[in-house]
């Protein structure tokens, strides 16, 4: 799905790209259970947006404890596509 070059906008500091940023990136959220809902998909040119809804149980976020509390939040997400794969979020 992503790109050997892929680069995170706003995600954790220092997140390396490519595979392996998304690695860093999944071990940086740690443990979760949680259902996203898709709000709104626009697609112009090489861009994809998606607004979404989380809502999770999770036992941190960076660093901060998720005391087994159930949160729901806002996501919008810019994605940048070249030749099938994602190169930017």
């Amino acid at each position: 799905m992503t790109a050997p070059t892929w680069t995170m906008h706003g995600g954790p500091p220092q997140l390396p790209s490519g595979p392996d940023g998304i690695r860093a990136l999944f071990d940086a959220i740690g443990p979760i259970d949680q259902h996203w809902t898709i709000e709104d998909v626009i697609a112009e040119g090489d861009k994809v947006v998606i607004r979404a809804t989380n809502t999770c149980v999770q036992e941190s976020f960076f660093g901060i404890p998720g005391l087994g509390r159930r949160q729901t939040f806002s996501a919008m997400f810019i994605f940048r596509i070249a030749d099938g794969k994602i190169v930017e979020t």
